[in-house]
């Protein structure tokens, strides 16, 4: 069995001569940035930090953040720069091989009939109970397949895309699971080349048949293999 390291359950700020950053700064931006974004003191991400931070007497503060690559840049009492940390990159999407980074879900008892992708940006336009994703590819770490369960009706294609909703082209997916079975299969998609990182864009997934024929989508979700 391989180890992995275990995450930091603090994080421990000091001067050049090891004592505590008592009082020091801490600001935190989107990487590459001056964009301050934040960060929170708990797992839920529901209690945020001040930015920037002010470090207690012992230096130690607990820090959360989203799934997003962050900078911090550290200052003493004094304002005096400490050091630049930059990329932090997020934990929350690198799961291991073969979990699920997002779950788009789908209603399994609603039947897709349309003989094409619906065409837009909308809620409508998406697989019924499914949800839509957001994300800057820059904060996904591996490589990424879509996944899902197809039942197709008789001597029917059913099929799932993966749609960049924020760009030029919401009709064109980016990937493509395809079924004719009738009693329902799990189906993997190639891997996902997703937008060039820098700005956040939203992912969904739109469901057709080829001839109209009843047949169903469900279980959908966003994949690391690699």
């Amino acid at each position: 069995m391989a180890g992995t390291l275990t995450p930091s359950w603090f994080l421990y700020f000091t001067d050049s001569t090891g004592a505590p950053l008592s009082g020091g700064k801490v600001y935190t931006y989107v990487t590459g940035t001056s964009t301050p974004t934040t960060v929170y003191q708990d797992a839920a991400l529901l209690t945020p930090w001040s930015n920037p931070i002010i470090l207690p007497a012992d230096g130690k503060v607990t820090v959360y953040q989203g799934p997003e690559t962050i900078k911090a840049v550290v200052y003493n009492s004094q304002d005096v720069l400490q050091d630049t940390y930059d990329p932090i990159a997020s934990t929350a999407l690198s799961s291991s091989l073969g979990g699920a980074a997002f779950t788009f879900g789908g209603n399994d008892f609603y039947p897709v009939t349309n003989t094409s992708y619906p065409s837009g940006t909308t809620v409508a336009t998406l697989h019924p109970g499914s949800s839509f994703f957001t994300i800057d590819s820059n904060d996904l770490v591996g490589t990424y397949q879509l996944q899902g369960m197809l039942q197709a009706g008789a001597s029917e294609t059913v099929s799932a895309g993966l749609f960049n909703l924020s760009d030029g082209a919401p009709d064109t997916p980016l990937v493509q699971i395809s079924s004719s079975d009738n009693n329902g299969e799990l189906q993997a998609s190639s891997a996902i080349t997703f937008a060039a990182g820098g700005t956040a864009k939203t992912y969904a997934v739109k469901t057709k048949t080829d001839t109209g024929t009843i047949s169903y989508v469900w279980s959908l979700a966003l994949v690391r293999t690699a």
